[in-house]
Formats: structure tokens, sequence, C-alpha cells
């Protein structure tokens, strides 16, 4: 995911902006607001599945976009189950339908 985002990124300093980006369980991927601003006009869907402790990582690093959590925690504080793919999968199959 992280790598999604800074090449979405890049590709629109180049003059080429993705029609949208998707990350699922991204690490945060700047210390500042410098890649959230580069991607401003580009649709960005971040998902958090649960409590998964990866989206927070690095401590103090920003995200490209705001999270959309989905999912429920399988442990009641941060963990990596909730990073299972199969997880992320059920939690997303969950989800309603774009209205």
């Amino acid at each position: 995911a992280a790598i999604a985002i800074l090449a979405a990124a890049s590709l629109v300093m180049a003059g080429k902006p993705p029609a949208a980006v998707y990350g699922f369980e991204p690490p945060r991927v700047s210390p500042g607001i410098g890649v959230r601003s580069a991607l401003s006009k580009v649709p960005v869907h971040l998902y958090k599945n649960g409590l998964d402790i990866v989206p927070d990582l690095p401590p103090n690093w920003q995200h490209a976009a705001t999270l959309i959590h989905i999912g429920t925690p399988q442990l009641p504080f941060p963990n990596t189950l909730d990073h299972q793919i199969e997880r992320v999968i059920l939690a997303l199959s969950a989800q309603s339908p774009p209205a």
C-alpha cells in the first residue's frame, strides 16, 4: 500500500495523476503533509481493518488521506491479527456498496 501511495504521488508530480488510489492496511508514508498535499486532487481510499497496528506506524508520521475504518477488531488492543488479508477481505465484503 505504501508503494502504491508513493507511486501515485510521483505520478502527480510528473503531471500524470492516477484516476484514484486504493490502499489496504497502509503504513504512514510521510513525516509531514507533503504526500497528502500532492494527492489532494486524487481520490484516495485507505482502509484500516479493526485495530490493525500497521497503519499506526511509524509513530508521528502522516497518512496520505483519512483512513476508512472497516471490520471488527480481533483483539481489544492494536494487533497484527487484523492485518491478515483474509480478515481484510471479509471486512470489505461486509461493507455496503457505495450509493
